[in-house]
């Protein structure tokens, strides 16, 4: 959504997604728009990290329970297929992104 207004709906799913993560406080949403303006966003001091942390106690959560339910090579193995599926759908829409911006 770099460089787009985020609409409604958009702004209802990332507070869903807040919520989900344990924040159900108000958070700020802003639009950002341009590379330039994310990395000054994201190096903010006082960026409210709440849902960076949030992310990672989940990550390590879930890594966690699947651990417990995987043998250690079946659990990487699926990590890695995840990852190569996940890497080339993220490629796919940088390119798209990078093809429609302007020169």
């Amino acid at each position: 959504m770099l460089g787009e207004t985020l609409d409604e709906s958009e702004r209802d799913q990332v507070r869903d997604y807040l919520h989900g993560l344990g924040i159900v406080d108000e958070m700020p949403l802003v639009d950002v728009s341009d590379w330039n303006a994310a990395r000054r966003t994201i190096s903010d001091p006082s960026w409210d990290r709440r849902w960076w942390d949030a992310e990672q106690a989940e990550r390590k959560r879930l890594y966690a329970k699947a651990s417990a339910a995987l043998a250690q090579n079946e659990l990487l193995a699926s990590l890695s297929h995840l990852i190569e599926h996940m890497s080339e759908a993220v490629h796919g829409a940088a390119a798209v992104a990078a093809a429609a911006m302007p020169d």
